[in-house]
């Protein structure tokens, strides 16, 4: 049977470790709310885990902070799910042995380039150190699948240089795969200056250090995500609420965790255009529904229907071109006319406002 959701992501905690100055724990300390996940909301939500294909047990914090992160695990197992996490490696030498025995599907350790941006971006901490601990969870997982073993780069302003440098030392720590992110959660002008995007897009540079470290990782076998290098148009963003939605540590229910900071009040965010700030968009709380109750609720079902029409508008162009006697035989005036269809199908249901403005509306 199909699962509802395609990814749950549950932050069991909002602490951390490290205060790193790309993270939003940073940017916005003074209203922060600090906690983890209880046993009461786990409890309320691991009876819809089957609803789940894969289950991130992560949000704003570090993952293995949290002492019934083993359990949570062995409790999305059994309800079916692919398990994973991201963590900065800080505490992973500890936790690797039950890692590895609880077979969790994907451990991610993130990483902001060499060890100098490393240091500069993530509070000290060294990209070799987190490397090395890779290197160690690789040992321990010998000729085992899982976990299978993700390098997270953040990419900013400057630091695309270093892509090349951290496949081939992810390849050498036996990283089966390097994923590139963008900063794309920016409540501060300063965040919205270290973003390596813009509405030009990435600059040449950037673009070639990419394309580099694109050769580096077929030579080493290491699968590589590459970021988009311009905006463009999309249906829905890369955290598709239709299909994902997010846990804060308290039991907020939200459309994704840039939706879903655990901070009171609204959440700023810096664009091209100015600050704007987001109202709090909350799909409902473990205290008061279940999670299945949620998702069929008023809340979630008003958010989606801009996402949902947005994906038929285009389903609809794309069967016309299917059935139309052939794109080269329709006369241009029904290709306008269908395109044209699209385009004001696209303007009139926008992404809701607390999408306004997000990185991951234009695929960043």
């Amino acid at each position: 049977m199909a699962r509802r959701l395609r990814a749950l992501q549950v932050e069991v905690t909002s602490r951390c470790t490290r205060l790193c100055a790309v993270c939003p724990r940073s940017a916005l300390a003074a209203r922060w709310l600090e906690g983890d996940l209880s046993d009461e909301h786990w409890e309320r939500l691991r009876p819809d885990l089957p609803l789940v294909e894969h289950v991130h047990l992560q949000g704003w914090g570090e993952p293995l902070l949290h002492p019934r992160l083993e359990s949570m695990v062995r409790d999305a197992h059994a309800a079916g799910c692919r398990v994973g996490l991201t963590s900065n490696g800080d505490l992973l030498a500890e936790a690797i042995e039950w890692i590895v025995a609880a077979q969790l599907d994907v451990v991610a350790l993130s990483v902001a380039g060499s060890d100098e941006w490393n240091r500069r971006l993530r509070d000290d901490a060294r990209s070799s150190r987190i490397l090395k601990a890779l290197a160690e969870a690789a040992r321990v997982r010998g000729t085992r699948e899982r976990p299978r073993l993700h390098v997270s780069f953040l990419l900013v302003r400057g630091n695309a240089g270093d892509l090349p440098e951290v496949v081939r030392a992810a390849a050498a720590s036996g990283a089966d795969a390097v994923l590139v992110n963008h900063l794309d959660c920016i409540p501060t002008t300063e965040l919205r200056d270290l973003a390596a995007f813009s509405e030009r897009g990435l600059t040449q540079p950037d673009r070639e250090a990419l394309e580099e470290a694109g050769h580096a990782a077929r030579a080493l076998g290491v699968d590589l995500r590459l970021p988009a290098m311009e905006p463009q148009e999309m249906l829905t963003c890369a955290l598709d609420p239709r299909v994902m939605t997010s846990v804060r540590w308290d039991g907020v229910v939200a459309p994704c965790v840039h939706l879903n900071l655990p901070i009171s009040g609204s959440t700023p965010r810096m664009t091209e255009k100015g600050e704007v700030e987001i109202q709090p968009q909350r799909f409902g709380h473990l205290d008061d529904a279940s999670l299945s109750e949620i998702l069929n609720g008023d809340a979630y079902r008003s958010f989606v229907v801009p996402f949902d029409r947005r994906c038929d508008a285009d389903l609809r162009f794309r069967e016309w071109g299917l059935v139309a006697p052939g794109w080269g035989t329709v006369a241009l005036a029904d290709i306008d006319r269908a395109y044209g269809e699209l385009e004001q199908a696209f303007a009139d249901h926008p992404f809701p406002a607390p999408c306004d403005g997000c990185p991951k509306t234009v695929g960043w």
